[in-house]
């Protein structure tokens, strides 16, 4: 058996320690050196520091066993020959308590059941697993070699110049962070949807879309990613698949030419919101919210419409009739079921046409959701939607118009009251 762990091995002839000793990469091996009818089981300890290893006889030489912390993967080994104490830490618990009845079943009877012929340790099974990468140029590119399984962290910098990603990069099954800022990339792969990011970071690059996900890709990216930077690329339109990454934090899509935002009522977890510098002329509440706020909300840098009269507040107003058809009722009553949120759950259940148009839900003022309603667009400070600001123009103004949908008159009248009095 073999327990991968790390380990300070301490002289108790020393009685005054200079310093504090570092634990070091190890694999501990148990077995029979030769035949096992001819030979005693032993105890090899191979580290980093000493990758041959070193052999110790279990039977009457280990004095005590201290394994109270067995269950945190912690325990202790003295021997008496050499006098020292063997410190185990960070071992798996249920391997280490494996380990322990054997090492007991040996110090009683000499053997035990699951001992065989002890093996060399490789030397790549003691070094430290590389979980970070940071590629600088083209000549530090693994083009012979592969990416490490392990790798956890991925940074290519701006000299690498990539044009693709690679598809290597897609089987890194425990990476969790992926930085491609300042590339030559044009496309993303639907590939990306099959990893388990929590941070994908893709500014300035010449991306002009998003991939699409589908019913028949991988959901992993879906809901694990926490942090997306899409900023300094040539996005025309907000990517429609952002909008299933319910677990989004922070967004940046600045310095693109996004005319539009999404309805983001359903998005819970995001507050970090960046969208400076592109072709926005006005807000709507679905993406905003007064319950929810952001923390960052950064709109610096857009054409939004000027302010027109009625008090310098009221923009324009669209006023309709809100449908009060059986179908339009009963679609309202089911975004306020599903809380505006994960419609495509209902596509075995639903047509596509009725799933896209609950997609168009918005959040009204009282907080229910509406398919179809009355629109009003007016001139609301920043303030009432974020608690750190920025301004959204040199001028230091920020009032940006955004646009309502109401359900009812009565939230008309609440919404007057709210912000033009």
């Amino acid at each position: 058996m073999r327990l991968n762990c790390n380990v300070i091995s301490e002289d108790l002839n020393i009685v005054n320690r200079a310093k504090v000793v570092k634990p070091s990469k190890a694999v501990i091996s148990v077995g029979f050196h030769g035949p096992k009818e001819k030979s005693v089981a032993l105890l090899l300890i191979a580290t980093s520091l000493e990758k041959v290893g070193q052999k110790y006889p279990i039977r009457d030489n280990i004095e005590n066993i201290f394994g109270k912390f067995a269950s945190q993967g912690k325990c202790t080994l003295r021997l008496k020959e050499p006098r020292k104490d063997i410190l185990i830490s960070d071992a798996d618990p249920v391997q280490l308590k494996t380990f322990l009845q054997i090492i007991c079943s040996v110090l009683k009877t000499g053997t035990a059941p699951e001992l065989t012929v002890l093996k060399p340790i490789e030397k790549n099974e003691i070094e430290p697993k590389k979980t970070r990468m940071l590629i600088r140029n083209r000549n530090e590119y693994p083009l012979n070699k592969s990416f490490p399984i392990t790798l956890k962290v991925l940074i290519l910098e701006s000299a690498c110049q990539l044009k693709r990603i690679d598809s290597r990069i897609f089987q890194l099954s425990n990476l969790t962070v992926l930085s491609l800022s300042n590339q030559q990339l044009v496309t993303i792969p639907a590939s990306i949807f099959g990893m388990s990011l929590k941070e994908l970071i893709l500014n300035g690059n010449k991306l002009e879309s998003f991939p699409e996900w589908s019913p028949y890709s991988s959901k992993k990216l879906l809901t694990s990613l926490i942090r997306l930077d899409l900023s300094a690329n040539s996005l025309k339109a907000f990517p429609e698949s952002l909008l299933k990454m319910r677990n989004l934090y922070h967004l940046n899509i600045s310095s693109n030419r996004i005319a539009s935002l999404p309805n983001f009522c359903g998005f819970s977890n995001l507050k970090e919101l960046r969208a400076a510098n592109n072709l926005l002329e006005v807000l709507n509440f679905s993406t905003l919210d007064f319950n929810k706020k952001f923390n960052i909300l950064d709109v610096f840098g857009n054409p939004f419409r000027g302010i027109a009269s009625d008090r310098g507040r009221r923009l324009n107003e669209q006023r309709f009739e809100v449908c009060k058809s059986l179908f339009i009722l009963s679609a309202n009553k089911l975004c306020n079921i599903m809380k505006g949120a994960n419609f495509e759950n209902l596509s075995e259940d639903l047509p596509q046409t009725v799933i896209n148009l609950l997609n168009k839900c918005e959040r009204c003022v009282c907080s229910g959701f509406t398919v179809r309603g009355k629109i009003m667009t007016l001139d609301v400070d920043l303030y009432a939607f974020c608690a750190t600001v920025t301004s959204v123009d040199t001028n230091g103004r920020t009032t940006i118009p955004v646009q309502f949908k109401l359900c009812s008159a009565y939230c008309e009248m609440m919404l007057s009251r709210r912000i033009l009095t």
